[in-house]
């Protein structure tokens, strides 16, 4: 249910030779890569909501967390059904920032990927989608021809820097 309340979008800040990351994230060289300018203007709403990847050899425990944040609903709910409530009213959005913040701790084996994550709320103007405009598209070795011809019919850019030509 917590899903509902945010989107999420991972990047690195790897360049587009990382072997590993194509094979990941870009279907074995079949997919593609793209890059964006974090520092353009036209660009900000991106990087507003980006934040590096914190990783750990650690395993987090945030039971008691759970455990107080659990106590403190019930003692609201409790509280309003004593105050003769028809209908119970929680405005607490702590859960919702607990699991931002886990949404951006890996174990220390990923810290090859120099991940970023963008997070923003599901309910935002505009969403599932945010505004970025892509600085250059790297198109992998094993891309099928048509996906290839979809990429380069669709890239619009402000620059003249186009397509790759560069394969992985």
């Amino acid at each position: 249910m917590i899903l509902k309340f945010y989107k999420s979008a991972a990047f690195t800040e790897n360049d587009m030779n990382c072997l590993p990351m194509w094979a990941h994230y870009a279907n074995n060289h079949e997919g593609f890569c793209v890059a964006y300018d974090m520092l353009d203007p036209e660009n900000c709403e991106l990087s507003a909501n980006t934040f590096p990847m914190q990783y750990t050899d650690k395993r987090l425990d945030i039971t008691s967390y759970m455990k107080k944040y659990a106590n403190m609903i019930a003692n609201r709910i409790d509280k309003q059904i004593m105050e003769g409530s028809r209908s119970i009213l929680l405005n607490d959005w702590s859960i919702v920032y607990i699991e931002l913040w886990l949404s951006n701790i890996k174990h220390l084996t990923w810290q090859y990927e120099k991940e970023f994550r963008c997070t923003m709320g599901a309910i935002v103007k505009g969403m599932p989608y945010t505004k970025a405009i892509p600085k250059a598209i790297y198109i992998g070795m094993k891309c099928k021809d048509e996906n290839r011809k979809k990429i380069s019919k669709n890239w619009k850019t402000k620059s003249s820097s186009g397509i790759s030509n560069e394969f992985l």
